[in-house]
């Protein structure tokens, strides 16, 4: 309501209005402001006043007290012996020849033993009967904690007697305490702390004195007060905080009602305070008058300044704005258009002057901005006629309103042809009346719309477009037209038929050629199948015998032989060694192909590592008369790795500097290359001082079936796969390989790995080929064991091995036979050949997994078939290990102490 009411007046007038209502504000807040201050002031300083009253009074009334104790305590040992208490007649003599401290007590004085019994007394204004000296709380402590003692005011129940009690202790030389001194105060009576607060405090204030341990009046001004209770807690603000211990003043609504200023001071030598109180309006009359009269005067200026700020207001604002009034009607002239557009006259360098000097840059700046719009409106009308894409706009009844250049003279019409007419009449096929393109307008919500037509020329031919629409549409949403985009696409059309054409020989050459890469791979997987059927059948053709002539060897060497036989045994077990390391090398190298080999991981430990490399190939280094050394740092972090896989590689190399060697030495080292918290990269180098290799071969070395001399004359062996294998492992293990010769001097070969460390605890190293024997006879004596194989040999190699540690030994040719045998009776172990007539290995496996008693039984694997998928397959039908013929006694008692310990 106030700004419908300002908006409808002037701008002088509501500066005006605005002048002097801030004015009047500040006269107000100025005069209530003082009169605020000033009440402050007042109560801050007649509180500081009350307050000095009370300190006043409570110093008169803690020096009273103390100046009693001090005659007391005098008395007590000037005028009263200790003979005298066993003399109540010279005690109660004495007492009445005391004038001087008898005047200090109005309610008399008596004597007391130490157990409270009144011995002598003069009393006064509360009568014979006086008070019963062991039943006063202050007699009794004075005695028993030997000091004077200020009593608590009390009535009594009997006399209905006011009274206030100071005790002394009497004590003897020594300092024993006899009994007690007493004076008594008549609080009824007239006393020293009622002369203390008999005069008023104003006209209408007073004073009290206050016990606040029992919260009970002990003197007033007002008389009726005396030995009534203080307001209890909550009834008086400050009387609360009195009872808590503040000295101060403050103004509270006491608890008769009556708002008052009062003061409090303690009194140390009784624990009590002192009060002065004065109602606030005594306290505060000086300044009503004066506050009505700033009041008043405030008033009467606001009622003259008023007009007056208004007058001056008016006058300022008529100068102040007489340029913009004269800007305002030069404003109007040219907008009228009764003079041109110039800039307005600035007569003056304020404010004012600053609004028309920057109305006449805006003046500036907008003609500047015309004359810019001009020149774009004309190049936008030469970019929208110059475009190479058609464009129209389409009134709400779909009359084309606008159309560019381009479009005339693609369709062959001029402006004045096109104009006026809906777009419907210019499109092939269109049926579509004027009433229908206006609910099709009219029916259009989406933003953009795009579709393709093709449109008749002039001169009938068609020529097609893809045309882009959006709405238009006014400030309230409604459509009101179309813009239109045309492109045309006839070339484009033209260039799709002949990439159809195309596409379309192109798919029968990718179909024809997909089909010759189909056979070829077919051909491709047929192949690489008949090889791994080939190299497991040849691999397990070639194991079987030679795991019975490793086995007979082993046997026969066990037996009595002589010099000359064990020689020759030593020579057929090394040339099987050698068959088998073949074999093993040429399967290595077809599952690195395939990309079959698996890393296992394990515990590497660097040192060991070494050291078996070096018992493994000390014999055939000692046979040449070459030195086998070892160069690597003492310690080692434990690493986890392949440690076969690594054993394999150092021996590969430690095999071929020894086979190039004929004297000197080999070096095996080990060296730390980087490493982090999580992994390192070691170096393992092998170093010989053997015939070294010519530059021109040095790049075929670790090319398979590749050797340094291929001549049909070499002097040494060998397949030329061991470098190839160990290139492969070192790069599974995230390294390389490398060599450096010089003819006639020597070679190095090294090779990298990255190793990640180990954190988990050591483990025990496994136990010799003899410790495992005396293991299963110590452990396992007659233990029976059913070995199931389709080979005699193979059987009695393996009865006559396990025989020899005292364990029963059974044998079956086939699956079939050995399901027979179970059923019969129980065994410790079974092992299992994979391929043998009637029923093989995996169905003998999984037809005595099926039987509840040998659900559990230990059956191991023991087969010539090597490549990994067998050994899944052996797995997957329920067999627990797999021992790869042939084997040794070492891999044979170490598999059955491992199953056997389960």
């Amino acid at each position: 309501m106030l700004t419908k009411l300002l908006d409808k007046l002037s701008i002088k007038a509501q500066v005006t209005l605005f002048a002097v209502g801030i004015l009047v504000v500040c006269i107000w807040t100025m005069a209530f402001y003082v009169e605020r201050m000033l009440h402050e002031d007042i109560q801050r300083h007649l509180g500081e006043q009350q307050l000095s009253t009370a300190t006043m009074m409570a110093q008169v009334i803690d020096d009273e007290l103390v100046s009693r104790v001090t005659s007391m305590e005098r008395y007590a040992s000037g005028r009263i012996e200790p003979s005298m208490l066993g003399s109540p007649a010279s005690l109660q003599l004495r007492l009445e020849q005391s004038p001087a401290i008898l005047s200090l007590f109005n309610g008399g004085l008596f004597v007391a033993d130490v157990r409270g019994r009144m011995l002598a007394s003069v009393q006064k204004s509360l009568g014979q009967q006086g008070l019963r000296a062991n039943e006063t709380e202050a007699v009794m402590t004075a005695i028993s904690e030997a000091r004077p003692v200020i009593g608590r005011p009390s009535v009594d129940g009997e006399t209905s007697a006011q009274s206030l009690m100071i005790a002394i202790p009497l004590r003897e030389a020594s300092g024993k305490v006899l009994g007690a001194l007493v004076g008594v105060t008549d609080l009824a009576a007239t006393n020293f702390l009622e002369r203390t607060v008999q005069s008023g405090y104003g006209k209408t204030g007073g004073y009290l004195l206050i016990d606040p341990v029992q919260n009970l009046i002990i003197a007033a001004t007002d008389r009726s007060r005396v030995m009534q209770p203080a307001p209890a807690l909550g009834r008086n603000a400050m009387h609360d905080k009195y009872l808590r211990g503040y000295e101060g003043f403050g103004v509270a609504e006491s608890s008769r009602g009556v708002v008052e200023l009062s003061a409090a001071k303690g009194v140390p030598m009784a624990g009590w305070f002192a009060v002065a109180t004065l109602p606030v309006e005594e306290a505060f009359a000086p300044i009503e008058a004066m506050k009505r009269r700033l009041l008043g005067g405030a008033l009467l200026f606001s009622v003259l300044a008023g007009p007056l700020a208004g007058w001056l207001s008016r006058r300022l604002l008529q100068r102040l704005f007489a340029p913009i009034m004269t800007a305002s009607l030069a404003v109007s002239d040219q907008v009228g258009g009764a003079r041109p557009i110039a800039p307005l006259p600035v007569t003056r360098r304020d404010e004012i002057g600053d609004l028309i000097s920057s109305f006449n840059h805006l003046l500036e700046v907008l003609n500047r901005r015309e004359e810019a719009l001009q020149a774009s409106e004309a190049e936008f009308r030469e970019l929208f006629n110059d475009i190479p894409v058609g464009y129209h706009d389409l009134d709400a009844a779909g009359r084309i309103v606008r159309i560019n250049r381009t479009e005339l003279k693609t369709l062959g019409y001029a402006e004045e042809e096109m104009l006026g007419r809906y777009i419907w009449d210019f499109v092939e096929g269109s049926g579509v009346s004027r009433q229908a393109v206006k609910e099709k307008l009219a029916e259009i919500r989406s933003v953009e719309n795009t579709f393709e037509r093709n449109f008749r020329r002039k001169d009938g031919t068609t020529i097609p477009a893809i045309i882009q629409d959006k709405c238009w549409r006014d400030k309230d949403g409604k459509v009101v037209g179309m813009r239109s985009s045309m492109m045309y696409i006839a070339e484009r059309k033209k260039a799709e038929a002949e990439l159809e054409l195309h596409r379309h020989h192109l798919e029968e050459l990718i179909a024809s050629r997909t089909a010759e890469l189909t056979l070829a791979k077919a051909e491709a997987v047929a192949a690489n199948a008949a090889k791994s059927t080939f190299l497991a059948n040849m691999s397990h053709e070639i194991r079987t015998p030679l795991s019975g002539i490793i086995g007979m060897t082993h046997l026969l060497k066990q037996s009595r032989v002589t010099q000359v036989q064990a020689e020759r045994l030593d020579k057929i077990d090394a040339a099987a060694s050698h068959l088998l390391h073949v074999i093993d090398d040429i399967l290595d190298l077809s599952k690195i192909e395939a990309g079959k080999l698996v890393l296992d991981a394990g515990p590497v430990d660097i040192p060991a590592l070494l050291s078996t490399v070096v018992s493994i190939m000390d014999v055939r280094a000692q046979a040449k008369g070459l030195v086998l050394k070892v160069e690597a740092a003492s310690e080692f972090p434990r690493f986890v790795g392949d440690v076969t896989r690594l054993r394999q590689a150092l021996l590969n190399y430690a095999g071929n500097a020894i086979k190039f060697t004929a004297a000197g030495s080999i070096t095996l080292r080990a060296s730390i290359l980087e490493e982090t918290d999580d992994v390192a990269v070691l170096r393992f180098d092998v170093q010989d001082t053997g015939i070294g290799i010519a530059p021109e071969a040095m790049s075929r070395l670790f090319t398979p079936f590749e050797q340094a001399d291929a001549s049909t004359s070499r002097r040494y062996g060998g397949t030329g796969l061991g470098l190839t294998i160990t290139r492969r492992i070192a790069r599974m293990m995230g390294g390389e390989t490398g060599a450096e010769s010089a003819p006639g001097v020597g070679s190095t070969f090294w090779l990298t790995a990255c190793l990640v460390k180990d954190v988990s605890p050591p483990t025990s190293v496994s136990a010799d080929m003899e410790s495992l024997g005396t293991i299963l006879r110590q452990r396992y004596p007659g233990r029976r064991v059913l070995v199931v194989d389709d080979e005699p040999m193979n059987l009695e190699i393996a009865c006559c091995m396990m025989g020899d540690v005292g364990l029963c030994v059974e044998t079956a040719a086939d699956g079939d036979q050995a399901i027979g045998m179970v059923r019969k009776s129980p065994y410790a172990l079974i092992l299992m050949d994979m391929q043998m007539p009637r029923m093989d290995g995996l169905e003998a496996t999984r037809q005595i997994r099926a039987l509840s008693e040998h659900a559990s039984t230990p059956i191991l694997a023991m087969t010539a078939n090597a490549f990994a998928e067998d050994k899944v397959r052996c797995l997957e039908a329920g067999m627990n290990d797999f021992i790869v013929k042939p084997f040794g006694p070492q891999i044979l008692f170490s598999t059955l102490v491992k199953w056997l310990e389960r």
